[in-house]
C-alpha cells in the first residue's frame, strides 16, 4: 500500500513536472511542446488544469474541435473548472456559435454561483 502511494505521488510530481516545463515552451510560444508536454502530464494524471492548458495550445493553433474536446473532458474531472467553462465559450463565439457560448457561460455561472 505504502508503495503504491509512493508510486502515485510519483506519478503525479512527474505530471506537474510536465505542466511547468509545458507552461514554459508554451510561454516561448512552442505550442507543440507544450501541447505534447500537457499530454505526457495528462497519461500520467489526467487533470482538469492539463486538459485546458493542452486547450490554450490548441486555441493557438486554432485547433477548435480539439480545444472543445479538452474542455468537455476538464469539466468531466471537475464540473466547476471555470477555465474550461471560458475557454469553450471562447471558442464557440469564434465558430460563431453565440447560442452556444452563452448556454456555456450561463451553465459556468450557475455550477459556479456559490464561489
Amino acid at each position: 500500500m505504502i508503495l503504491l502511494m509512493l508510486l502515485l505521488t510519483l506519478q503525479e510530481i512527474a505530471a506537474h513536472l510536465l505542466k511547468m516545463k509545458g507552461n514554459k515552451v508554451y510561454a516561448d510560444g512552442n505550442y507543440a511542446d507544450a501541447t505534447s508536454a500537457y499530454s505526457e502530464a495528462i497519461a500520467l494524471t489526467p487533470q482538469a488544469a492539463f486538459f485546458t492548458n493542452r486547450a490554450a495550445c490548441y486555441v493557438e493553433e486554432r485547433k477548435w474541435r480539439k480545444v472543445v474536446e479538452d474542455c468537455d473532458r476538464a469539466l468531466t474531472l471537475d464540473p466547476r473548472w471555470v477555465r474550461a467553462f471560458e475557454r469553450k465559450a471562447s471558442v464557440l463565439i469564434e465558430l460563431q456559435k453565440y447560442d452556444e457560448a452563452l448556454s456555456v457561460a450561463g451553465l459556468s455561472l450557475a455550477t459556479n454561483k456559490e464561489a
